[in-house]
């Protein structure tokens, strides 16, 4: 058990390294959304998309001598070239990062792609219908009268959906409510308390002040005898 989730923490740790060079790309696709002139990670590397990975592999290696900056050293062009190379051969090389680069251009790719309500589609809007039976104002109306005469929340006497600041205030009296009937079962629980110490510290005051009524009725040698024979008495073996 403790090896499988070792290695799941490892390959974890791997995806989140190794989705840095992904999230790069998603910055740099973002910014440079609406310019024709971006090439794909394919078109960097002069690749199609059905290449092998030791395609992409020659590819970059042949490409990164041609546009390395110590072959270049006064070109921008070249060497902004050599990391746009280097950030494709970093998402094609590993095939997680590839198939979900992949994916990403074909969304990318599909024409007239609108967001409705949290859905892409590109289906007209006029025809895009959003529709949860579990909200309110969407049920089925139809069926309403299998709850016909039922408590609306559980409660017996409230029949239909009460408004929001009906509830609200339910809710603030509730927590006054128990705000002060747990007030008064601190204050209850806490004379108690004390009530019962003060039982304990009057008894242990009879004892006191009844041992030293003893002791100075019996004087000083009677009462050295009588612990002396209660000592003597509790040093003698059980029959």
């Amino acid at each position: 058990m403790q090896s499988r989730t070792l290695e799941r923490l490892t390959l974890n740790k791997r995806l989140l390294m190794g989705s840095f060079s992904w999230f790069r790309y998603q910055v740099i696709q973002h910014l440079s959304i609406g310019s024709s002139k971006c090439k794909n990670h394919y078109e960097l590397l002069e690749l199609q998309r059905d290449c092998t990975q030791s395609d992409i592999k020659e590819a970059f290696f042949r490409l990164s001598k041609e546009l390395h900056p110590d072959k270049n050293p006064d070109s921008a062009k070249h060497h902004q070239q050599f990391i746009s190379l280097n950030e494709a051969y970093s998402v094609l090389s590993k095939p997680h990062l590839r198939l979900a680069y992949d994916a990403d251009l074909a969304y990318q790719e599909r024409p007239n792609m609108r967001q409705y309500g949290g859905i892409m589609t590109d289906a007209p809007q006029q025809k895009v219908v959003f529709k949860d039976d579990t909200l309110w104002e969407m049920r089925d109306r139809r069926e309403d009268h299998k709850y016909e005469g039922r408590p609306y929340y559980g409660i017996r006497g409230i029949n239909k959906k009460l408004p929001n600041s009906y509830i609200a205030a339910g809710a603030f009296l509730f927590m006054i409510i128990g705000t002060i009937f747990h007030f008064f079962i601190s204050m209850k629980s806490s004379d108690y308390a004390i009530e019962q110490l003060n039982q304990r510290d009057q008894i242990a005051s009879s004892y006191h002040r009844l041992a030293r009524e003893q002791a100075h009725m019996n004087g000083n040698k009677q009462q050295m005898l009588m612990l002396r024979q209660r000592a003597e008495v509790g040093r003698q073996p059980e029959q």
